[in-house]
């Protein structure tokens, strides 16, 4: 109201009291994948909308940093490297570590590929992970800005992750992402487009939306077997020519 603004847009479901300051509703389908969701606001004003893209403004100099990074770091990229993001803010949406462990310890062996972890910090389940695992492994946590983030995710031949706002980096730079779900909806936020896993076990209770609790048993259901194998699924899909 203070903007002034003639036409005030927002959803129908009215939260935080939002209702209070509308000129115009829109239905809120929240059986929808969150950017479409969103775009319902442009389609509400007449806007023709096409397939969305997710422009970053990345330089030769992002890629550039990548690459010293990795060499720094003794990562052969000559075979493609698979990049892993095992945090979360939520609790529920982590995977055990002793799992992510073996499955990066299987993608080192059995495929041949590096494994560079990526996050905030180096320290918490990043260095427990690796501490976990009998192959090598590389880390650039907290070693990247986000531009950087997105050049790595870029020259990944897969990314690795938990529900997180890596995965959706990865998936704005046209990066394959296997993504491990378990409390929230993939169909409201799991990784957009095209060429992209999702693993969840389909519970009851899940999605509950919780970020506490007792069991995780909906994390837990997520086999080491069907990581690797979505994991090395979409690198082979990558190799085999269009």
């Amino acid at each position: 109201m203070l903007s002034r603004g003639k036409r005030r847009l927002g959803y129908d479901s009215l939260q935080e009291g939002s209702g209070l300051v509308l000129s115009e509703k829109i239905p809120e389908d929240m059986g929808k994948h969150a950017v479409d969701r969103y775009l319902d606001f442009a389609r509400h004003l007449g806007c023709a909308i096409s397939k969305p893209e997710f422009p970053i403004a990345l330089q030769e100099a992002h890629f550039k940093r990548v690459r010293e990074l990795l060499a720094a770091k003794a990562v052969d990229t000559t075979r493609g490297f698979v990049a892993v993001s095992p945090v979360a803010y939520w609790e529920t949406k982590l995977w055990d570590e002793a799992r992510f462990a073996a499955v990066c310890d299987r993608i080192v062996n059995e495929l041949g590929m590096p494994v560079v972890f990526t996050g905030e910090s180096p320290e918490g389940p990043i260095s427990r992970i690796r501490s976990l695992m009998q192959a090598p492994s590389a880390s650039a946590a907290g070693e990247t800005s986000l531009r950087e983030l997105a050049a790595l995710y870029r020259q990944a031949a897969v990314l690795l992750t938990t529900d997180s706002g890596p995965m959706h980096l990865a998936a704005a730079v046209g990066t394959p992402v296997v993504a491990l779900f378990g409390p929230t909806s993939p169909e409201r936020t799991g990784p957009y487009g095209e060429g992209h896993v999702v693993l969840r076990e389909k519970l009851e209770c899940s999605p509950c939306f919780r970020k506490a609790c007792d069991t995780l048993e909906c994390m837990k259901a997520i086999r080491i077997e069907e990581v690797f194998e979505a994991v090395m699924d979409r690198i082979e899909s990558r190799r085999r020519p269009r």
